[in-house]
């Protein structure tokens, strides 16, 4: 009875801590790549990616029973949202302040949903209501971008923004995890919901 009440702290808290790890892993491993083989840093890009999923995944098959699939979601979102920004017609970016704060944190939701959207597949048999994840990952990534413009601490520190979006997504979706943890697991006589 007191581990049941105590697993969504504990989700919250293992998730906080291995999506820094991960994305902390990923941060050094891409800078390190950046310094010794800087033509290789666009395709290491998306192999270092793969790191928070590793950390991620290896905390959520124990508790979910998640597969491998979400391991690839980050660079999977990552190669959607980069296709859709280079598909963006240039007339377009000329017609909004493509510069603006409000706009680049617009632009970043887009990657949290898309984020958020692949890993719900991972989620929704497992959760009720794990639509709550794709409002997460929007809300964490956009707010953590927003505020690194907003600050100024995107042009102060590029290290400081990576860290600043990372707390913030990390944050949000570990107390969206420990929430759906709280609520009743679904059962197989329910049937398939897909929200």
């Amino acid at each position: 009875m007191v581990e049941e009440r105590n697993r969504p702290a504990k989700a919250l808290l293992y998730w906080i801590g291995g999506t820094l790890i991960g994305w902390s892993l990923a941060g050094g491993l891409l800078l390190l790549v950046q310094v010794l083989f800087p033509a290789f840093s666009g395709p290491a890009l998306f192999i270092v990616l793969l790191l928070p999923g590793v950390a991620q995944w290896l905390l959520l098959r124990r508790l979910l029973g998640i597969g491998p699939f979400w391991i690839a979601t980050a660079p999977l979102a990552t190669i959607a949202f980069v296709g859709i920004l280079i598909s963006v017609p240039v007339t377009l970016w000329e017609t909004v302040d493509s510069e603006a704060s409000a706009t680049l944190a617009g632009i970043y939701a887009i990657l949290g949903a898309l984020l958020g959207l692949l890993q719900w597949l991972a989620l929704r048999r497992q959760l009720r209501a794990a639509w709550v994840w794709v409002a997460a990952s929007i809300v964490g990534i956009a707010a953590g971008f927003a505020l690194a413009l907003f600050t100024d601490l995107v042009n102060r520190s590029g290290l400081g923004t990576y860290v600043a979006v990372v707390l913030i997504y990390a944050a949000t979706t570990g107390l969206a995890l420990a929430w759906l943890m709280s609520q009743p697991a679904r059962t197989p006589s329910a049937g398939f919901i897909a929200a």
